[in-house]
């Protein structure tokens, strides 16, 4: 594997891990923050859509840091942003 893209997974997956805490209010941020912005956006049940996507981000990411299944990852990692 391309030692370029090692570093590329390892960084864009430490990017994601912390995006997912704050959606849980850690890390300085606001769980009320998030529901009222996904409510905001017309994502209703917003604490089912914020939970979602908070797990989603904290799990790619480690999985992309750790360079296991990058594809999927990378591809959920799309459609959620």
């Amino acid at each position: 594997m391309n030692a370029g893209l090692d570093v590329g997974y390892i960084v864009v997956g430490l990017f994601f891990i912390p995006h997912g805490f704050l959606k849980f209010g850690y890390l300085g941020g606001s769980w009320q923050k998030e529901l009222a912005s996904f409510t905001r956006h017309g994502l209703t049940p917003a604490p089912a859509w914020v939970v979602l996507i908070g797990v989603l981000q904290i799990s790619c990411g480690l999985l992309l840091a750790l360079g296991i299944y990058t594809r999927p990852v990378a591809l959920i990692i799309a459609v959620i942003l």
